[in-house]
């Protein structure tokens, strides 16, 4: 997909898949599917049943997929609440004692 624009002020685009089925000959598969980014909201999700894909090029893959979402953009305030969290959750194992830290889950003995 090629994305065009930019996102709309205090949004931010996730791009969910990055290549999109398409039924076609080898020989006339189109080399990009353009996608007007700077028209969307906040909240639009794009499907791969609104992609704007070439005439009697149909999509392959379920119409319902999603290929791009606009959230909205984290606050630096929230952000910062976020990584706090974070960095208690980290601390948290280091306080246990060493035989339970190696007990777990995802942890080397």
């Amino acid at each position: 997909m090629q994305l065009i624009g930019e996102v709309v002020r205090g949004g931010l685009l996730a791009q969910e898949h990055m290549s999109v089925s398409v039924e076609a000959d080898a020989t006339n598969l189109p080399s990009e599917i353009e996608v007007d980014i700077a028209v969307l909201e906040i909240g639009t999700q794009i499907k791969a049943s609104d992609l704007a894909l070439p005439p009697a090029r149909p999509s392959a893959g379920d119409p319902e997929q999603v290929h791009l979402i606009v959230r909205t953009r984290a606050s630096a305030e929230e952000m910062a609440a976020e990584g706090a969290g974070r960095a208690d959750r980290g601390r948290g194992a280091e306080r246990r004692p060493k035989a339970m830290r190696a007990a777990a889950p995802g942890r080397k003995p």
